[in-house]
């Protein structure tokens, strides 16, 4: 069977990364109050979380009219959507990447991070490459949508969850009132969420990108 290239959904012109999934080290203080030794993760076990920026079509059209997309100076994007998914070390062989061997930096007990490191996705490869709008095809999600610089980056918590970077807390299910279907109530209850050490590392570096994608460009 021919291997799929895992970076076929990326639109060519679009910025990516890579991130590790597994940390590497965590602050002076937390260290001293929790010494952790981290064991060494084989190549094998190593995954990988893959982050491209799509530019809003609506914006783009935008702002067509008013810089030149052969600029190479030019790499701002009025607005875009940060889409992810989980790759492993066997599904980056041949691509020309080249997988990064240290983790991440963490904050708190680095033993918490280990123990809570996103577990593999249940999601295969898919048989042929997809398009690149089709999101679910391509087993790809959605974590974060920018409008505008001054509108900041609004993160999607059941994206973070499906790829296992947070947490839901309270997950007992309170029971249904009388005369209320289930959909209502569904929509009715908040979720509260909590990010894990490596989600909380990625979201922050994602946030980084995005804000470097939104504010550097040619003077116009």
């Amino acid at each position: 069977n021919k291997k799929i290239d895992v970076l076929s959904c990326v639109p060519v012109d679009a910025f990516f990364m890579l991130l590790p999934l597994w940390p590497a080290e965590t602050d002076v203080h937390s260290q001293r109050l929790v010494p952790f030794q981290l064991p060494s993760i084989p190549l094998d076990s190593r995954r990988y979380l893959l982050v491209f920026y799509k530019t809003l079509q609506a914006e783009t059209d935008k702002a067509s009219s008013s810089s030149s997309p052969t600029d190479p100076q030019n790499i701002l994007l009025p607005g875009f959507r940060a889409i992810a998914r989980q790759v492993s070390y066997s599904d980056l062989q041949g691509t020309g990447v080249r997988a990064p061997e240290q983790g991440l930096s963490v904050s708190g007990p680095l033993e918490d991070a280990f123990k809570q490191m996103p577990r593999p996705t249940s999601a295969t490869t898919p048989l042929s490459s997809p398009s690149c709008d089709d999101i679910h095809a391509a087993q790809l999600s959605i974590i974060g949508s920018c409008y505008s610089r001054e509108a900041g980056v609004e993160f999607d918590p059941e994206a973070l969850i499906e790829l296992d970077l947070c947490t839901v807390l309270g997950g007992e299910k309170k029971p249904l009132p009388p005369g209320m279907v289930a959909e209502q109530f569904d929509s009715e209850q908040s979720m509260t969420v909590k990010l894990t050490p490596i989600g909380s590392a990625v979201m922050e570096l994602v946030w980084v990108g995005g804000l470097a994608l939104t504010s550097f460009g040619s003077q116009t």
